[in-house]
């Protein structure tokens, strides 16, 4: 048997909060991601790749290097 909802944000007493009755979460921590160094990381990318992203930090580094303080 479903309650009403008597959280503050409902806006009518009448609806049916669905996480009022759903039973709660397990507390465990998800793994740990490998570690990889980046030289590991760059070389385990598909060679296009590799140059699109070379090309968009080059493209960041210009803009940065070629940014004028505001007077």
């Amino acid at each position: 048997m479903t309650q009403p909802c008597t959280c503050p944000h409902s806006a009518s007493p009448q609806l049916h909060c669905p996480w009022v009755d759903a039973p709660p979460l397990p507390r465990t921590l998800p793994p740990d991601a490998p570690h990889l160094l980046p030289a590991h990381l760059w070389t385990s990318l598909a060679p296009c790749l590799r140059t699109h992203v070379r090309h968009t930090l080059c493209r960041i580094l210009e803009e940065v290097l070629n940014d004028r303080p505001r007077p």
